[in-house]
């Protein structure tokens, strides 16, 4: 996982988290809660962005608006033949 400007958002909102929970329960159960929040959005942001990269592909036709492939549209490729 790559650590992007972005990240540095996350990572102080799950300090902030941690330094929430220390009233509450126990230091080391606050930081491992805090690390677990931190990892899992960011495994869920880099599983989204593949997620769409696969389903866009090179972009999207402006006519019909679906996936371009290296081939072109294959919808409006069909309406030309």
């Amino acid at each position: 996982m790559k650590f992007e400007r972005r990240d540095t958002i996350l990572l102080l909102g799950a300090i902030m988290l941690a330094i929430g929970m220390i009233p509450f329960t126990t230091p080391a159960f606050a930081m491992i809660t805090a690390a677990a929040v931190f990892f899992g959005i960011k495994w869920f942001s880099v599983w989204r962005k593949r997620s769409i990269m696969l389903e866009a592909g090179l972009g999207f036709c402006a006519e019909c608006g679906s996936a371009v492939t290296k081939d072109g549209c294959p919808q409006c490729n069909n309406k030309k033949e």
